[in-house]
């Protein structure tokens, strides 16, 4: 795509805390809820640029379909998450 090489180190950086905010157990602190819904926000602006950028410099349409199924899965991951959070304590 021509994207500098410097990008591609910290957005693989930026993925990598991301992803490790999202499985860490951070607690149900309202920083730790913040922090999560942050990295959300972060993945699914990721997912929704990277389709477009990949259509923008003319590659198939089949180099957008992954990322598109993995904002679906990001999708599926937050509403659990909200779940998760509303659910009653077991005792």
């Amino acid at each position: 795509m021509g994207l500098p090489d410097w990008f591609r180190v910290e957005l693989g950086i930026a993925k990598l805390l991301g992803a490790l905010a999202l499985v860490a157990p951070l607690g149900s602190s309202p920083w730790a809820q913040r922090l999560k819904e942050w990295v959300y926000v972060g993945f699914g602006i990721n997912l929704v640029s990277a389709p477009i950028a990949h259509l923008a410099v003319g590659d198939p349409v089949a180099e957008s379909l992954m990322p598109v199924i993995f904002l679906g899965l990001l999708v599926l991951s937050y509403r659990f998450y909200h779940q998760l959070l509303s659910a009653p304590a077991a005792k």
